[in-house]
């Protein structure tokens, strides 16, 4: 994937990108070695990239669908850099239907 500009100042690769945390009215960007704070919200961050590959699991999280390693008990996920992340009911059989397709795509 290309680099996509989040802002005036930042430029991010979305192939990099694990997930994305809502801080106030700041997002936090998390590699797999690294963690980035902009002063975007994770609103503006989730309309930049591209919803194939990222889906907002929760109101303070955007999840890299490519890298979720797992989630097939109860509503928490784990990322590759060890982080769990507790997936919202009202996003839950969306993102199950999400996470089948890409199981679907990588076989």
């Amino acid at each position: 994937m290309k680099e996509v500009m989040i802002n005036i100042r930042t430029k991010v690769a979305p192939d990099k990108i694990l997930f994305c945390e809502a801080d106030i009215n700041y997002t936090r960007i998390h590699y797999q070695d690294r963690v980035e704070i902009i002063a975007v919200t994770l609103k503006d961050v989730e309309r930049r990239l591209d919803s194939q590959y990222f889906y907002r699991i929760h109101k303070s999280y955007l999840v890299n669908m490519q890298y979720v390693v797992s989630g097939e008990c109860n509503r928490e996920i784990r990322m590759p850099n060890k982080r769990s992340i507790v997936v919202s009911r009202r996003r839950m059989s969306l993102f199950k239907k999400m996470l089948k397709q890409k199981h679907l795509i990588m076989a």
